[in-house]
């Protein structure tokens, strides 16, 4: 399905706003998918927002939910809040719809006879057609279905043995000797354990949310003392390997706090011209959680910019730096609308391509194509300097878009509560899973005691 909403009766293109396809259904169809959902397996009877987000603190849990909006407006999130939306799904009745674009949009399953599909768009002087792409899938199974889609979607690679036969990963922090003193625990209680995931490897600040990775990309050697002999180490003494931490952005206030980073990345890249801008052509310093932790993001629409990332991030201050067999890639979801993405300067036109309400969904896909790129340059030049083969690192994502399975090894469901509830506890991540798993996520786990403490 492709359709081009141009300007009729003396209204611009420009100024077409939305787009709505409505087509029948029945009261018996039931609708799954649509990426990780988590409150809900059967979207009939709902609407569903298309927007790549964070998926909130509680969901609907109280008091939680209460208390996190008291602190800010929206924290607590709603029942479609969701790192992975994923416009696609198939439904009970063997049918399948997916769209190919990446602009906001509402799939609206509550009319008992027919579903609405409304894509929009801010109205702009200037702004081309407003283009409906779709897929439709067809089969006699879910099994097809999920086959047919992934075609287009992208199918994700088969796990190295070590994450599925090696033992636990565990995640760990707060230093050198609070690291290995866990980690001897846990082995001479005879655990075996695959590797050790270790996020505040690049050190860590503290605000009035708690203490926080820092997000300046290099290894604290002030934190972490004696780092390449500890990897080392442990990987020779039991093959358990070590994984590190790392997101899109880009703290802009280093702390003294345990901050020893060689390199402040976040000048680098604002002199380069490679972080988000706004209406005023500065780098778009965003928040996080808290009032005073606040950051830039890497335009992932400038070529250049990726570049850099790959080589002076991920490569030589992450891969070179920490000695790391794998990483999460967090985040992905922050992409302001009202930003200036692509290199262009503020007044320049710009492309679909550089279009942030375009780009806002497609971020984490990007996000996710930037780190396989990574993983796949160092196996084609022979060396990625862990003793790690390209096939056997794993980096694993929290935002997805419709393609990242195409490039990701591996996605995570996020930050639930460490509560059974259906809101935002295990229940909700089991759910998350299944839905995830009928729109092409694979491959995906949560963290199995759960992730935010109320």
């Amino acid at each position: 399905i492709n359709v081009e909403m141009e300007g009729v009766d003396g209204l611009a293109s420009g100024k077409i706003s939305h787009a709505v396809l409505r087509y029948a259904s029945d009261r018996e169809e039931s609708f799954f998918g649509l990426g990780e959902q988590f409150s809900h397996w059967n979207m009939k009877g709902r609407r569903l927002p298309i927007y790549v987000q964070e998926q909130g603190i509680g969901r609907g849990l109280q008091p939680l939910s209460f208390l996190a909006e008291f602190v800010e407006t929206g924290a607590s999130g709603e029942w479609h809040s969701s790192y992975s939306t994923i416009p696609h799904y198939i439904t009970n009745k063997h049918r399948s719809l997916y769209l190919k674009g990446y602009l906001y949009s509402v799939f609206d399953f509550t009319k008992p006879d027919s579903v609405e599909i409304t894509i929009a768009r801010a109205p702009r002087e200037g702004r081309g057609a407003l283009k409906i792409a779709a897929g439709v899938v067809t089969g006699n199974t879910m099994k097809e279905h999920v086959a047919r889609y992934t075609q287009y979607a992208g199918r994700m690679r088969q796990l190295p043995d070590w994450t599925v036969c090696g033992g636990a990963v565990l995640g760990l922090e707060g230093g050198t000797d609070a690291v290995l003193h866990a980690y001897r625990a846990m082995r001479g209680a005879g655990t075996p354990i695959a590797a050790l995931w270790i996020q505040d490897w690049s050190g860590f600040v503290k605000d009035d949310f708690g203490t926080r990775v820092n997000w300046n990309w290099r290894l604290d050697k002030e934190h972490y003392p004696g780092w390449e002999e500890m990897v080392h180490q442990i990987r020779e003494a039991t093959g358990t390997r070590v994984l590190t931490y790392v997101n899109p952005y880009l703290s802009n206030k280093q702390s003294k706090d345990g901050n020893s980073a060689e390199n402040n990345l976040f000048q680098q890249a604002a002199k380069l011209g490679f972080l988000v801008r706004n209406s005023s052509g500065e780098p778009y310093i965003q928040r996080c959680a808290s009032r005073t932790f606040t950051f830039g993001t890497i335009d992932l629409a400038n070529p250049k910019a990726v570049a850099w990332f790959k080589e002076e991030v991920l490569e030589r201050g992450m891969i070179e730096g920490s000695k790391a067999s794998g990483w999460m890639a967090d985040f992905g979801e922050y992409l302001p609308y009202d930003s200036r993405i692509g290199g262009r300067v503020h007044g320049q036109g710009y492309s679909e391509e550089e279009d942030p309400e375009h780009f806002h969904n497609r971020f984490p896909e990007e996000w996710a194509k930037l780190n396989a790129e990574v993983v796949a340059d160092r196996s084609s030049s022979g060396s990625n300097g862990t003793g790690t083969d390209e096939g056997e690192i794993v980096f694993f994502c929290r935002a997805i878009s419709t393609r990242s399975p195409r490039h990701a090894t591996l996605f995570w469901t996020g930050d639930q509560m460490v509560t059974w509830d259906r809101h935002d506890g295990l229940h909700s991540a089991l759910l998350g899973v299944l839905s995830g798993g009928l729109s092409g996520v694979a491959l995906t786990h949560s963290d199995i005691g759960g992730g935010t403490k109320g």
